[in-house]
């Protein structure tokens, strides 16, 4: 009500065409409120669903890493470790004589880098001094003729100093269309290069190839003024913050697009039941997507490229066969190159959703889970580039930044992204999350680890005269560092704070500098203010919560445990996901089984991502990969063929449209609608079940 009330009167001050990109919060159901301040909540809910969102990027540490080193990083040759020199117009010149004669070249300056706007003034200038071309998103114009951009989206805006074809005379002209390139970019130049016919073809031929050339693309080639590898010719991009992140184009890996990995065929998943032959179903993905017609004939020809008997089960065929079966060998395509295909170029959801389902995260071969480019991790910092220090834990980012001793030239720049570094590590190791890695992604945090997080930014923002909402912080939180979110919680009271805590834990409700206890039971026994005094005061009444925090009731041990009887288990070997350190355990069976642990200990991932998402791949054969994690975070899982059947409850809404209801959910509504039927009036007027559900035509309301 508070959190509502405050977000919806904040929302209303503003303009209505603000509003309009807003979510208007409903009044909430009270007569009035008095006194109240801008509010914000801090809930026990995990924070961002996209993988490209990190403990680093959420809490804006890696914003200023990023700026960090695009002005302190020392560039290097990513293939020989060397630091990169400045390159001047006459290098780039040599660099470009060094093409073969004859080769078409195109001299661009770029002058917008996806930048959003209309930029007409832009083409006005190139008129003005001289220039007939320029390149807009990839396609070349005569300047009167370039259409007019859409303000809203981000564009790309080349001059066209010069077109030259090599010749042995054509280097002081190449030298002055370079020069002009790079004043007009500031140290930027893009080459579009095309290689020259050979001269031994025939006339008609070559006039053929020049047709088809003007339809294809031009090579393109960027170079720097600024860096270049005087062994290997590398051209590094301009070093700025963007080129460091791995949500922007000019930085993320090109493989993965700055995921750290990408979504591929898993064998094991095509291929489940080793010990089934090819004629009795091995590929169980041909038959989950639709490969019933030509099943049979594929596997004729498989059987007749590799010569091998179809009833032949897979475990026996040799890793070479499985192989070539798989990926493709001698005049056979490969099962995973054809589902691939499938996948990327079908325009059936549901043929691409059922792919799917065989389909695994691996880390990206390229970049090695780095998401950024091989340029750009080149740049380091005291040896480290921002890929390392985003793989350190809280503690570890921490120690190194207080350690960080750069040149004199670098300091002045250094100091105060370095002070707003460790404040932002300090934050959230006073809130007891230490042990997080800055890449590790947020929505595999648990609840408590994610309010946490926020709980840190908030600090960082250091705002005043606000009501802050908070939901169990404490939840999963290790008693010992109940006293660090206290004194987290009382930094921000000092800022001229209003702190609501909704809280169960003793230390902070006899922290609180007043306490409001609602009750005294539960749903239709509750909804009473109880008592509402100091903690002192509360501890005096007579109430439920009093009655607990004074120790004169308590909730007592079951005198009796159910005893492990037999040896059915579930065994999971080799658990190493998130902050699992390849552990081993034993789930007993027929038996109520508790998981406990700290926030972020590991509980959630072993109970879902390694036990359940396993299970429900071996037994129903169906992706580990719902979470799009990676399907390796078990070794072996054992004792499958004790059951034969999984189901997963968790806190998520059931039900999918608002015409689901408690009684159609439990499906208790239908011999309710059946009763209906057999009543006079019902049968007089032929009523079927149908005729009482509010969910089809002839029974709703119209």
């Amino acid at each position: 009500t508070i959190y509502a009330e405050g977000q919806r009167r904040y929302i209303e001050s503003l303009s209505s065409y603000a509003r309009q990109f807003l979510d208007q919060m409903e009044k909430p159901d009270v007569e009035s409120i008095t006194g109240l301040t801008p509010t914000i909540a801090i809930e026990q809910k995990t924070r961002g669903s996209t993988p490209r969102s990190t403990v680093a990027t959420s809490t804006e540490i890696y914003d200023y890493l990023r700026v960090l080193f695009a002005r302190a990083g020392d560039a290097a040759c990513y293939k020989c470790g060397r630091k990169i020199s400045t390159q001047s117009a006459e290098d780039i010149t040599q660099y470009l004589l060094q093409y073969p004669k004859e080769t078409s070249i195109q001299i661009l300056s770029p002058l917008v880098r996806s930048a959003k706007g209309e930029h007409k003034e832009i083409f006005k200038r190139l008129l003005k001094e001289g220039f007939a071309k320029a390149r807009v998103n990839q396609e070349i114009y005569n300047l009167e003729e370039v259409p007019n951009l859409d303000k809203k989206f981000n564009h790309n805006i080349d001059a066209v100093i010069d077109r030259v074809v090599l010749k042995s005379d054509s280097k002081s002209r190449l030298n002055e269309s370079v020069e002009i390139a790079l004043q007009m970019s500031q140290g930027l130049i893009s080459i579009l290069k095309k290689s020259p016919l050979k001269k031994e073809t025939k006339k008609k031929e070559q006039q053929e190839a020049r047709k088809e050339a003007t339809q294809e693309e031009w090579q393109e080639e960027m170079f720097s003024e600024n860096f270049t590898c005087p062994e290997h010719g590398m051209l590094l991009p301009e070093i700025s913050p963007r080129v460091f992140s791995f949500n922007s184009p000019f930085g993320a890996c090109e493989k993965c697009n700055g995921l750290g990995n990408f979504l591929d065929l898993d064998e094991n998943l095509v291929v489940p039941d080793k010990n089934l032959s090819l004629q009795k179903g091995a590929i169980y993905a041909w038959r989950r997507c639709g490969y019933f017609r030509y099943a049979n004939r594929l596997i004729r020809k498989i059987c007749r490229i590799f010569k091998i008997e179809n009833n032949t089960a897979w475990k026996d065929l040799s890793r070479e066969i499985q192989k070539a079966i798989l990926y493709g060998g001698k005049s056979f395509e490969g099962v995973i190159p054809e589902l691939l295909n499938r996948f990327y170029y079908t325009n059936s959801e549901f043929r691409k959703k059922t792919i799917h389902e065989f389909m695994t995260t691996k880390k990206c071969p390229i970049c090695d889970g780095a998401r950024l480019k091989k340029e750009v991790l080149a740049v380091r910092i005291q040896q480290k580039n921002i890929a390392e220090i985003n793989q350190m834990t809280v503690e570890d980012a921490e120690q190194f930044f207080q350690n960080l001793q750069l040149d004199k030239e670098k300091k002045i720049i250094v100091e105060p992204l370095k002070k707003a570094i460790l404040e932002k590590l300090s934050f959230l190791n006073s809130v007891g999350l230490n042990y997080l890695t800055l890449n590790r992604e947020t929505n595999s945090l648990s609840g408590g680890e994610s309010q946490r997080i926020r709980l840190a930014c908030q600090l960082g923002s250091q705002l005043a005269g606000v009501t802050y909402v908070l939901d169990e912080p404490t939840i999963g939180l290790h008693q010992r560092d109940n006293q660090r979110l206290i004194k987290t919680l009382q930094k921000l009271q000092d800022y001229d704070n209003t702190v609501i805590v909704v809280e169960h834990d003793r230390d902070l409700i006899m922290t609180a500098d007043e306490v409001i206890d609602i009750g005294p039971g539960a749903g239709v026994h509750g909804g009473e203010v109880v008592a509402q005094a100091t903690p002192k005061k509360l501890i005096q009444g007579d109430g439920l919560t009093a009655k607990y925090l004074k120790g004169d009731l308590q909730i007592p041990l079951p005198e009796k445990r159910r005893d492990v009887t037999g040896n059915r288990k579930i065994q999971l070997l080799g658990c190493n996901a998130n902050n699992l350190k390849n552990i081993d355990v034993n789930f007993p069976l027929g038996i109520f089984i508790c998981l406990t642990g700290v926030s972020g200990s590991g509980k959630s991932t072993l109970a879902i991502e390694c036990l359940y998402k396993n299970l429900k791949h071996k037994i129903l054969r169906q992706s580990v990969m719902a979470a799009k994690q990676d399907a390796g975070k078990i070794k072996e899982i054992k004792g499958v063929e004790n059951i034969d059947k999984i189901i997963f409850m968790d806190q998520s809404p059931i039900g999918r449209t608002s015409r689901s209801n408690p009684a159609t959910y439990t499906g208790v509504f239908d011999p309710i609608r059946k009763l209906f039927t057999v009543t006079p009036e019902a049968k007089a007027r032929g009523y079927q079940p149908g005729r009482f559900s509010f969910n089809v035509k002839g029974g709703r309301c119209e």
